[in-house]
């Protein structure tokens, strides 16, 4: 089932279809290479994967203005930003360069109680990837919704 129809189904938001030029995804590219530059400066050494990953949602949070939706950090979405009267939700993901080729999921979705998605809006992913031997990010990917 396409993820926009379980999103509406849950929450009875609608994820909406972005445009092909959209500055605020151009924005989101610009500040996530950002983050990217930053981590490499970041050690991360005995650090797992999720912990990571939310050193760069927050540095992405940071760099973007962005809040955290209903002010739970947990489940989706990462990011709540608010741009020129749109709503724009952002998940980021870390995966290993070794998973790349990998058919295990990267992207988990879970029906809950408590939802973070209130508003018809724009759905966005960013996706880092990390070389765990050396403990570094390596580059960043957006996905749209």
């Amino acid at each position: 089932m396409p993820f926009p129809y379980i999103i509406e189904a849950i929450t009875g938001c609608k994820i909406l279809p972005l445009p092909e030029e959209d500055e605020v995804v151009d924005e989101i590219y610009e500040k996530a290479l950002e983050v990217v530059k930053w981590a490499q400066e970041q050690d991360f050494t005995n650090m797992r994967p999720n912990e990571i990953c939310n050193k760069l949602e927050r540095k992405l949070r940071e760099l973007l203005g962005g809040e955290i939706p209903e002010g739970k950090t947990a489940g989706y979405p990462d990011i709540l930003l608010r741009r020129g009267g749109k709503i724009y939700y952002i998940e980021v993901k870390l995966a290993g360069e070794a998973q790349l080729n990998s058919r295990l999921r990267s992207f988990y979705y879970k029906a809950a109680e408590f939802t973070k998605v209130r508003y018809d809006a724009y759905h966005v992913g960013v996706g880092f990837i990390h070389r765990e031997k050396e403990s570094s990010v390596l580059r960043c990917s957006i996905y749209l919704g």
